[in-house]
């Protein structure tokens, strides 16, 4: 999901996909990661 993330990352459904199947720990991380793309970049 990670590649996912870095080739798409204005995709909503990639960044969704990637909290779901991440763990709770994890998917705070990818809940970072798409704040910084959509709010910074």
């Amino acid at each position: 999901m990670q590649k996912g993330c870095e080739e798409c990352p204005k995709s909503e459904d990639v960044w969704l996909e990637a909290c779901r199947l991440a763990s709770p720990n994890e998917a705070k991380v990818v809940i970072t990661g798409v704040l910084r793309v959509f709010l910074i970049l």
